[in-house]
């Protein structure tokens, strides 16, 4: 589910109180929800992003006869579903999967002011715009508690001033 854009409020908020002011650290401002019912399904979702991907920096490999293109550069993966993840001591119980990862594309001549995203490996040579975006994988139940949650959050990450 699509998330709205950050409002710009919260926006000036989380770059002074998180980023020193760097507005380029923000890497949320448009962002989208996946709600899976199991953990197979979150498996499952990860495993396809991999296959879509390239990792952070490492230089995109011309794709080979019949492999899908890779569109996205994951440049950062928070995973808060690993056992290992103390998700009590390090955020209040919370559990998702957080993902920034960065898309090109190009402009499609026309009057519908249309776009296409474009394979990694092509960015530069087709003088691509480009943006980070994050992708939150969560569990249904956890999102659930989540909507319920948000305003208790809201006060608490104020009161932090996070």
């Amino acid at each position: 589910m699509a998330g709205p854009v950050k409002q710009p409020e919260r926006a000036l908020q989380k770059c002074v109180r998180l980023y020193q002011r760097d507005p380029a650290c923000l890497t949320d401002l448009v962002r989208c929800t996946v709600v899976v019912a199991k953990l197979e399904q979150a498996c499952s979702f990860m495993r396809l992003v991999k296959l879509r991907s390239v990792t952070g920096l490492e230089p995109a490999k011309e794709q080979t006869e019949g492999q899908q293109s890779r569109i996205f550069r994951v440049m950062r993966c928070v995973n808060r579903l690993d056992p290992e993840y103390n998700a009590e001591q390090r955020s209040a119980g919370y559990r998702d999967v957080s993902l920034n990862l960065e898309v090109g594309w190009c402009d499609i001549a026309g009057p519908e002011q249309e776009f296409r995203f474009e394979a990694v490996e092509d960015w530069d040579r087709l003088r691509c715009q480009r943006h980070v975006c994050e992708v939150q994988l969560l569990l249904r139940s956890m999102h659930e508690l989540k909507v319920q949650l948000h305003q208790h959050y809201t006060q608490r990450r104020n009161i932090l001033a996070e």
